[in-house]
């Protein structure tokens, strides 16, 4: 009898590799191979050991198996399985916190920055709409040079803004929200650090 099912393959349902089902099984892994494809049968042993695994999964041939309870090393961080994952974990929230004071003080650097700017452009066209109109081509324009800086510095001061302005502020803003979300998150997993 092949050792598959509608859910594929009984090791898989039990996320062994066929080398560890052949040493549970007492059998070699050459002969397992046999056995899933239907070639031949388990010796008698064999089959009263993966019969036990069978009783224990407890699932009708072709129903979906219930899923199984959490284990502790999924529930407990300070499980000792989960040194690994929790020391991993400790570290990303350093790493995420770090980022997200930076992140916080270049928003306060941008917002800092933009409302001058702002009002750099505002009062320099305002000034630049005070200008007489452009002389005819071939006359002197006496406003010529108060045109050019006008210009120049509202330009200038524009780029600034696509820099620090409304839309890279939102981008910082939605960056941290994000990483304050992933503090949340991280925090609320991992157990309490140990006492120094």
């Amino acid at each position: 009898m092949p050792l598959s099912s509608g859910r594929g393959l009984l090791r898989q349902q039990l996320a062994l590799s066929q080398h560890d089902l052949a040493i549970y099984l007492r059998v070699s892994r050459e002969q397992l191979g046999q056995v899933e494809i239907g070639r031949r049968g388990l010796p008698p042993v064999a089959a009263e050991r993966m019969a036990r695994l069978r009783q224990l999964l407890a699932v009708p041939h072709d129903s979906v198996p219930a899923e199984p309870p959490l284990t502790p090393a999924e529930t407990d961080p300070a499980h000792t399985a989960n040194i690994e994952v929790v020391d991993e974990m400790r570290r990303r929230l350093r790493i995420v916190r770090h980022e997200a004071g930076n992140a916080r003080y270049e928003l306060s650097l941008l917002r800092d920055q933009a409302p001058a700017l702002r009002r750099r452009v505002a009062v320099l066209r305002a000034l630049q709409a005070t200008l007489p109109a452009v002389p005819p081509a071939g006359q002197d324009d006496p406003d010529g040079l108060d045109r050019l800086w006008y210009e120049h510095h509202i330009d200038v001061a524009e780029h600034k803004l696509t820099k620090c302005g409304r839309l890279p502020q939102s981008l910082l803003e939605n960056r941290i929200r994000a990483l304050d979300l992933e503090i949340a998150t991280l925090e609320s997993l991992l157990p309490p650090a140990p006492a120094e």
